[in-house]
């Protein structure tokens, strides 16, 4: 455990293979992330929700899928001992990339997505006192 805190163990260029148990650990997580990208792709698909919210799953699902397969892209260069490709920083990179786009994800739910529906509700309020066209 205490090897996870020396920066010779992330940034070894040269690291040993996987041990069994941390390669089905790999293996096991990131399939999660492409199966459950998937599902939510799925359900955002079919959710009868605000064209903002339905922003909102669709980059979850988006994050997901691609984040899983970036892993897997990562698992399959650490099993093969491709020893560039397969360093653990390109694991660190992974975890930080998933932070950032769940923070995006997070800003856009929390602050932008109400923003945006407030203007489209008045939009669609002072359209309704706006004559319209015979033609549909």
């Amino acid at each position: 455990m205490t090897s996870l805190f020396d920066l010779s163990f992330w940034f070894a260029l040269f690291p040993n293979g996987l041990s069994p148990a941390y390669a089905q650990f790999f293996f096991f997580l990131f399939s999660g992330f492409i199966i459950f990208g998937s599902i939510a792709r799925m359900v955002a698909r079919n959710k009868k929700a605000e064209p903002e919210m339905k922003k909102v799953y669709f980059s979850v699902a988006q994050m997901l899928f691609v984040m899983g397969m970036l892993g897997m892209i990562w698992y399959f260069f650490t099993y093969e001992l491709i020893y560039f490709f397969g360093a653990r920083f390109w694991f660190l990179l992974w975890i930080v990339g998933c932070f950032v786009w769940m923070g995006w994800i997070i800003y856009y739910a929390k602050k932008k997505a109400p923003a945006l529906q407030e203007a489209r509700a008045k939009q669609a309020a002072f359209n309704a006192y706006l004559p319209r066209s015979n033609r549909r």
